[in-house]
């Protein structure tokens, strides 16, 4: 993953994956059948909320299945059978007449496995669901950079992959690969002029990442892939409303992609900021803007 070097806004989760696999408490399959088709439904706008659902489980005259659990964890845990050592990683239990769920994933730019299986009325577990692999959308609303020739000294960069404002400043190399946009003005003006997001690479070669903006329509959380053919530019004019498609390529030529909605431009030269929205994928090479299964 590209940008090491910032602290994450949200906790992170450590888990430690147990080696041991038994089958003790655990219902054998031709007992009950297990949950099945989980599916992520819903990323409800915030970032770390994932909606899930499943096909029921079914039980047999001499088994009865009251609820079932959710199980996350940073590791694969769909062939870890022993009740006991999947405990630590249960997060819910829903009754048996449940069949959907939202869960909280505690940091939204780390992938999680997550399955789903039936509980007895003695307690025993059923085989897992089928095991999901994915991210909340790391979002938000109401981030704020400031134009280039602030007096403020707030940032006038943001950095999608840490989720903050970059104050912008080539004497240190720190910040270099930090940045994926900033706003300033259009090409050979200066402070007072029509704002523009800009590529740091268009600024100096001294900036290490490459960012394109492009135009998409319609609503923001409709926006759920980069479609293929895109045709980027290293700049675009701050428009309240509008919606844009951002990529940006690292030194190393690895490539991330993110949305932008800017919803307003407030204050007075020279300190002017823009307030946006913005939803980043952190996995390198993806287009879809939403975890996928």
């Amino acid at each position: 993953m590209r940008k090491a070097g910032y602290v994450l806004f949200l906790p992170v989760l450590l888990l430690v994956l147990p080696f041991a696999c038994s089958d003790d408490d655990v219902v054998e399959p031709e007992e009950l059948t297990p949950p099945s088709n989980l599916r992520v439904t819903d990323i409800p706008l915030g970032g770390e909320v994932v909606e899930l659902a499943w096909d029921g489980a079914v039980g047999s005259e001499d088994v009865v299945y009251v609820g079932y659990r959710i199980y996350v964890h940073t590791e694969p845990l769909q062939n870890l059978d022993n009740a006991n050592e999947l405990a630590p990683y249960e997060i819910k239990e829903v009754g048996s007449s449940v069949q959907s769920t939202s869960v909280t994933l505690d940091n939204s730019y780390t992938y999680y496995y997550v399955h789903v299986r039936a509980v007895t009325d003695e307690d025993d577990l059923s085989r897992a669901s089928n095991e999901l692999y994915i991210i909340a959308r790391p979002v938000e609303e109401g981030a704020i950079i400031y134009e280039f020739d602030s007096q403020t000294g707030n940032a006038s960069g943001f950095d999608l992959s840490a989720g903050m404002g970059v104050s912008l400043a080539l004497s240190n190399p720190d910040r270099h690969d930090k940045t994926d946009f900033f706003l300033a003005y259009a090409e050979g003006t200066t402070g007072g002029g029509d704002l523009y997001l800009w590529s740091p690479k268009a600024a100096s070669a001294q900036y290490q990442n490459t960012t394109g903006f492009a135009a998409a329509t319609g609503a923001f959380d409709d926006l759920t892939r980069i479609p293929d053919g895109t045709v980027f530019s290293d700049h675009v004019a701050v428009t309240e409303g509008a919606l844009l498609m951002v990529k940006i390529t690292d030194e190393n030529a690895i490539t991330n992609y993110a949305k932008i909605s800017l919803t307003s431009v407030e204050g007075q030269v020279p300190d002017r900021t823009l307030v946006f929205e913005w939803a980043y994928q952190p996995e390198p090479g993806r287009p879809e803007l939403v975890p996928a299964p």
